[in-house]
């Protein structure tokens, strides 16, 4: 009797705590779904006709105007206003080239720009050759110029974060309380209230990027009242559309300078298949494993109908991977021409534990043919293969694999 009695007291207790645990973390809930909506970007309504815009730059307007989020036109935005500001050259047929001296007044992300122009540029360069050929280039440019801005307009006043130090406290102190009611519903298990404490505790501190302040929302309404006006302003507020882009360029229609003047290059991707980017050793394993099925299947189930044709189909896909790798040891080329393209192919898939691991990239050299075939470029490479070198490489040509890279020039940026 004593024994079931303190039985029932448990189990009461442990359903009392756990309904505490269940009401704190609805409360927590409560207040972080409240707090994310009543801090979620919204634009406001335009203001009168008449209003003075105000003095933010076309970057800082992009952002105002497109709730926080990046806008791919905001860097072409800023390339026009600094060529209507004398800090860069627009030509009647859309090439840009530099003005040198008269950069020391820029903002950090106008010399972003200016940059990718000195960068791209030799005289005069066209506005579709500024979009980037590497992947991962153009998502640092992306992050560094939104970073630039957002510092800009935080600086004015005009931005704050929606997570500021009265959410964390306040997310902190709730999950604290959800943590002790889990502590306290579980008899001796203080881990349990720890876990619970730490990930809500994690969820409250999540940047949630920014929104705008009472002097932001006025100057986004200001803003959204504008119907004309310079280029730059057009772009940013979306009533211009946008003639190329400072983002990742097409991959399938390729900018290159080569011979001394632009021009795009179509490029040819391979179709997916089992021997692109392998090794000899690789691919030697690959048709053995082939041929092994093959003798696999026909012992195992002998001359059965079904089992002879796939027996048959194993045998010849074996036997047409290993005369083609032997064959692609004895007919290496080489090639030589400017990196235009560059971006990871294939990858080593990773765990919970470890990230995905990148082992193969695409590499795209101009010949000056019009036209460009990809190869396989191992990872890492020998040599940098940066975007404008002149390189020369030594490719399996059935594998589209590159074995050696030369440097033959590097490109003046």
């Amino acid at each position: 009797m004593i024994k079931m009695a303190v039985r029932d007291e448990m189990i009461g207790g442990s359903v009392g705590g756990w309904v505490a645990v269940g009401a704190a973390f609805v409360v927590w809930l409560s207040a972080y779904v409240g707090w994310r909506r009543h801090t979620t970007p919204r634009l406001p309504s335009p203001a009168p006709d008449g209003t003075t815009p105000g003095p933010e730059s076309p970057a800082v307007v992009s952002l105002l105007i497109n709730r926080w989020k990046r806008s791919p036109d905001a860097p072409v935005a800023v390339l026009h206003d600094l060529v209507d500001r004398g800090h860069l050259v627009l030509s009647p047929a859309g090439a840009v080239s530099l003005i040198d001296g008269i950069d020391d007044d820029l903002r950090d992300y106008e010399r972003l720009v200016l940059a990718r122009v000195r960068d791209v540029s030799g005289d005069q360069v066209p506005l579709g050759a500024l979009a980037f050929r590497n992947p991962a280039h153009a998502s640092a440019f992306s992050r560094r110029f939104a970073a630039a801005v957002l510092a800009e307009a935080r600086a004015a006043g005009l931005s704050q974060p929606r997570v500021n130090r009265t959410a964390r406290t306040v997310g902190t102190l709730l999950a604290a309380a959800a943590g002790l009611a889990a502590a306290r519903a579980v008899p001796h298990s203080v881990g349990v209230g720890i876990f619970v404490f730490v990930v809500l505790a994690v969820i409250s501190w999540h940047d949630l990027g920014d929104h705008a302040t009472p002097a932001g929302r006025a100057a986004a309404a200001r803003w959204l009242a504008v119907r004309s006006g310079p280029p730059a302003y057009g772009i940013a507020l979306g009533r211009t559309p946008a003639s190329f882009s400072l983002g990742l360029g097409d991959r399938n229609l390729v900018w290159s300078s080569t011979g001394g003047s632009w021009h795009r290059v179509r490029v040819h991707y391979p179709r997916t298949r089992f021997w692109h980017g392998r090794t000899t050793p690789e691919l030697l394993a690959g048709a053995g494993g082939f041929l092994v099925g093959a003798a696999a299947v026909h012992y195992a189930l002998g001359r059965w109908f079904p089992a002879a044709v796939v027996a048959v189909a194993l045998a010849t896909a074996g036997a047409y991977i290993l005369v083609r790798a032997l064959g692609d040891v004895s007919s290496t080329r080489t090639v030589t021409g400017e990196v235009i393209w560059r971006e990871s192919w294939k990858v080593h898939q990773g765990s919970d534990d470890a990230p995905d691991r990148p082992w193969l990239d695409h590499l795209v050299l101009d010949e000056g043919a019009g036209s460009a075939e990809v190869w396989g470029l191992p990872l890492p490479p020998a040599e940098p293969c940066a975007d404008g070198d002149v390189v020369t490489i030594s490719v399996r040509p059935w594998t589209r694999r590159v074995r050696t890279v030369t440097t033959v020039s590097v490109r003046d940026s």
